[in-house]
């Protein structure tokens, strides 16, 4: 990227004002910050409150605690160039933009994250990437945090994986898949905060997409173990899920988050900054009065109008280096409000100048240069490359990378949505449906990573009004971020498809339509929606019986029986399972296995052990055939608790089968789950250390991975074994701890029955009996909704 200087402006053919040229002093290997009049670099003005509370928090930094701090201010205000100021070579500085059009797709802010730090170049290739992914983690993490991590940071970064790396993703679902993901991120921030303190400067999270968010909350725990800050930039935009993270980070994270609200500057700071920008020795008053009124404090506003004047030849540099107003300064008009003027520039460019600014704009903040020239093509007779170099000479545009391939981006979010609001709605929707389709034939990789088209093109083609692109590339979206386990983002990309699906006339989407009304159940029901999931389930089964789809029937009996399960529901959920069944033609399908591993499991909750034994044997029987790892391990762990009772030893074998399979599919859920049970059998034999280590051990990757309901079960076994040792304020804090969590999820009327009774036990041995009479008349009230015979003997 060029550095320019400015030197004078000269008049030119074709234009009504002298325009401003530029000489070339150097190149820079990377962009700077993008603010700012070119050539010139204004101290920070009247923030000096704010940058004193960011050093505070830097400063502790340093001395090895973690912080988290927001920079909340809107469009203009100088978030950014507060976070620029303070910026040292003394920590380990990663900066990663949301943008605006990029909002749909899944982690794309945390892939660009890791691939800085890992250090693997916007130009490598994938097997360029892949080692040096390999080399840094060698070089920063433990051996086996190395090996632990490799696949699901590789699998992440869409790597190629070896066979042997394959193996380790192949069995997870997409739940299983993020924790491990989550944890191996957590592992490498880990790794290089311990080399220098850490500062992950995220800007704009405004358009921060719902998966990012997610894996940023679960990240959000590190800043009070490790020298990690957090650097939040954001419009306060209280719709956005930005504003409920803050609202979570004042709640939850007070002892070390920071907040920091970039307001208007002062008259007087504004007079400064102005005054630093352009030093002229007697500013016109009228001129500087006007300016000032007119940008209420915002630096952006006071830059702008700035960079008007000058290329409207109002405001000029003399030979001298000295600025001064022209003769016509009484002609100087200044537009209210700030897009005001940037609209203003942008209709000072040349028309088929400002045309590609705005199209360039459709394609968003930023823009691969073969895209726009693609959607331009044949409608000037000029070469884009003019244009595109204007736009840098007059700062509306800048050179964001050169290889592999060209990307161009706007200098402020702002411009790009003036430029865009600019033109006519239909205008827009041309453009939008011409980028879709270029995304579709002329692209298959590039501008990130190749997963990234299929959200982009669903975006355009629905801005677009493209139906029937927009159906296809909103499924394979919501696809993509479901088996990410990126589940509001996929319940948006489905939503959009149903609205896609509504508004094709005359064409048959009965067979999209079902996929799309079972997804948005499935992640209705994970995200705990369950009445939205009611409302779908019905349809997705009417469509699956019109289109004579047998298998998609028995996955919709599945999930309703499931629901009915978490629900505590048990009748409802076996009028679904006996539908389900019902169908021997998918008798040797995984859905008809987990239908029996459902029906297993409310067996064992009501006492019925025979039931259960049935289910589980033929569960096993059919994930044996087909080789489905976690099914099978489920079926293991469900064989053990029906022998618990009888056989802890036998129990203790089939959960150490399950284990070994969940290690096998790398499913630190389901290992931790194995954990537990392992522990309830040694419980039984009244092997206190051995049952408290797997009890430990269990809780660790349920805290790790962030799973509050299986938390609460934890505490709930520890509890017993204090109680079994005599620790009984011990035993009392692990049920309470365990019972808050349980409550706090809405957990089942069986698990918060199972709290209530084991707390009334304890407090007989403590012989409280008003709290033992208070919690034995919960637990019985609960066991009754859900007809719990064993607890109810």
């Amino acid at each position: 990227v060029a550095k320019l200087q400015p030197e004078r402006a000269v008049a030119l053919k074709g234009k009504s004002q002298p325009e401003p040229i530029f000489s070339v002093t150097g190149l820079q290997a990377t962009p700077e910050q993008s603010r700012g009049l070119n050539g010139f670099q204004a101290p920070l003005a009247g923030r000096d409150a704010e940058r004193d509370v960011l050093q505070d928090a830097l400063d502790q930094l340093f001395s090895g605690f973690g912080r988290i701090v927001s920079l909340i201010g809107e469009a203009g205000q100088g978030k950014s160039r507060l976070a620029y100021e303070v910026r040292t070579e003394e920590m380990n500085w990663v900066h990663v933009r949301c943008l605006s059009f990029t909002e749909t797709v899944s982690f794309r802010p945390f892939r660009e994250l890791v691939r800085k730090l890992v250090g693997i170049q916007a130009e490598a290739d994938e097997t360029l990437a892949l080692e040096t992914l390999v080399q840094t983690l060698r070089q920063n993490l433990s051996a086996e945090e190395a090996t632990d991590s490799l696949p699901y940071l590789a699998n992440f970064l869409k790597l190629p994986l070896d066979d042997t790396l394959a193996l380790k993703v192949r069995y997870l679902d997409g739940e299983a898949l993020q924790q491990r993901t989550f944890i191996a991120i957590r592992t490498l921030l880990i790794a290089r905060s311990r080399i220098r303190p850490l500062i992950i400067w995220f800007d704009d999270i405004q358009w921060m997409d719902n998966a990012s968010l997610d894996l940023l909350t679960f990240l959000l725990p590190l800043t009070a173990q490790q020298p990690i800050m957090l650097l939040l930039l954001f419009r306060p935009e209280r719709e956005k899920g930005c504003w409920q993270l803050r609202n979570k980070l004042k709640e939850a994270y007070a002892h070390q988050y920071s907040e920091i609200r970039i307001e208007g500057l002062t008259r007087q700071a504004a007079r400064e900054l102005l005054h630093s920008l352009v030093p002229i020795d007697a500013w016109p008053a009228d001129a500087e009065t006007l300016i000032l009124d007119r940008a209420e404090g915002n630096p952006l506003y006071l830059e702008e109008v700035l960079r008007s004047l000058m290329n409207d030849g109002l405001l000029t540099q003399g030979e001298n280096g000295r600025w001064q107003f022209s003769q016509t300064v009484a002609a100087i008009t200044v537009p209210e409000t700030l897009e005001g003027v940037l609209l203003a520039r942008l209709d000072r460019l040349e028309e088929l100048c400002r045309w590609t600014a705005q199209v360039a704009s459709v394609v968003g903040r930023s823009f691969p240069f073969d895209v726009l020239e693609h959607i331009t093509s044949g409608r000037n007779d000029q070469l884009l490359d003019g244009y595109v170099t204007e736009l840098q000479l007059v700062e509306m545009i800048r050179e964001a990378q050169r290889n592999p391939e060209r990307i161009y981006a706007f200098i402020h979010s702002l411009l790009q949505e003036v430029a865009y609001h600019s033109m006519a709605v239909s205008s827009r929707k041309t453009y939008h449906r011409l980028v879709a389709a270029f995304l579709e034939d002329g692209r298959s990789s590039g501008w990130g990573d190749a997963d990234n088209l299929p959200p982009l093109i669903a975006h355009h083609a629905t801005m677009g009004e493209d139906w029937q692109r927009a159906l296809k590339y909103q499924l394979i979206a919501g696809e993509q971020a479901q088996n990410l386990s990126a589940n509001r983002d996929a319940i948006d990309h489905f939503q959009k498809a149903r609205h896609a699906a509504t508004q094709l006339e005359g064409v048959n989407t009965a067979v999209a339509q079902q996929k799309i009304h079972l997804a948005l159940s499935q992640l209705y029901i994970g995200t705990g929606q369950y009445d939205l999931a009611l409302e779908n389930l019905p349809i997705a089964f009417e469509l699956a019986e019109k289109n004579g789809d047998g298998a998609g029937k028995t996955a919709v009996c599945r999930w309703h029986a499931r629901l009915h399960e978490l629900r505590g529901e048990y009748p409802q959920a076996f009028t679904w399972i006996e539908k389900g069944l019902a169908d021997e033609t998918q008798r040797n399908t995984p859905e008809y296995a987990q239908i029996l591993l459902i029906a297993g499991l409310i067996y064992i909750r009501q006492g019925q052990q025979d039931e259960a034994l049935e289910q589980c044997r033929t569960a096993l029987e059919i994930a044996q055939k087909l080789g489905e790892v976690t099914a099978l391990a489920r079926a293991y762990n469900l064989l053990g608790i029906t022998s618990l009772r009888d056989d802890s030893n036998e129990a203790i074998a089939n959960f150490q089968r399950a284990f070994e399979l969940y290690q096998q599919a790398g499913d630190v859920q389901g290992q931790a789950t194995s954990h537990n049970l392992i522990a309830n059998a040694h419980f039984n034999l009244g092997r206190w250390g051995k049952a408290d280590f797997h009890y430990r051990q269990a809780l660790h990757i349920f805290e790790q991975i962030g799973d509050i309901y299986n938390q609460s079960v934890a505490y709930n076994n520890l509890g017993g074994i204090a109680k079994n040792r005599g620790k009984i304020k011990e035993a009392l804090d692990s049920y309470q701890e365990g019972l808050q969590l349980a409550e706090k999820i809405g957990g089942s009327a069986w698990l918060v029955g199972v709290f209530h009774m084991n707390l009334g036990a304890t407090f007989v041995l403590q012989e409280e009996t008003k709290q033992a009479y208070h919690h034995l008349h919960q637990s019985r009230d609960y066991f009754d909704q859900v007809q719990s015979k064993d607890f109810l003997a």
